[in-house]
């Protein structure tokens, strides 16, 4: 599989269960919501994925980042946080050898590292959170 297709499968692969997921329901159903807005160098980071990783059983749960702003029903706990953001950074052939074949984007990840895989951010979820805030910074 060619490397850039894997990035974006997850993503859009989470954005579907993401989509699902969320509703009108006001109330969690695994009892917290985690909402808040992410920035980056002040301004509301436009779109982007978030994952919040329970310390105990590792589990995942994330949901959408739109105009800063996301909304995650979650497990209350203890979470390391991990934040995504990706842009198009040119295209590609969907089969390199075939010149007729589908012209596909390649995509990058932008923010740094430790905002994501080597996450420093952390948070701590209860049915009685206030919303969260974190302010990224574009320089590593």
């Amino acid at each position: 599989m060619i490397p850039y297709i894997k990035p974006i499968v997850f993503l859009l692969s989470l954005s579907l269960a993401v989509t699902t997921m969320t509703g009108c329901e006001k109330k969690s159903k695994l009892g917290a919501k985690a909402t808040g807005q992410v920035t980056l160098d002040g301004k509301a980071l436009e779109q982007g994925e978030i994952v919040f990783i329970d310390l105990a059983t590792k589990e995942p749960n994330g949901g959408a980042i739109r105009n800063g702003k996301f909304s995650v029903d979650i497990l209350p706990g203890e979470k390391r946080v991990q934040i995504t953001s990706s842009k198009v950074t040119g295209t590609s052939r969907r089969n390199p050898g075939n010149p007729n074949s589908e012209s596909v984007e390649v995509t990058s990840q932008y923010l740094p590292p430790q905002y994501n895989a080597k996450t420093t951010l952390t948070a701590t979820i209860s049915d009685k959170s206030e919303p969260l805030k974190f302010e990224l910074s574009s320089a590593p």
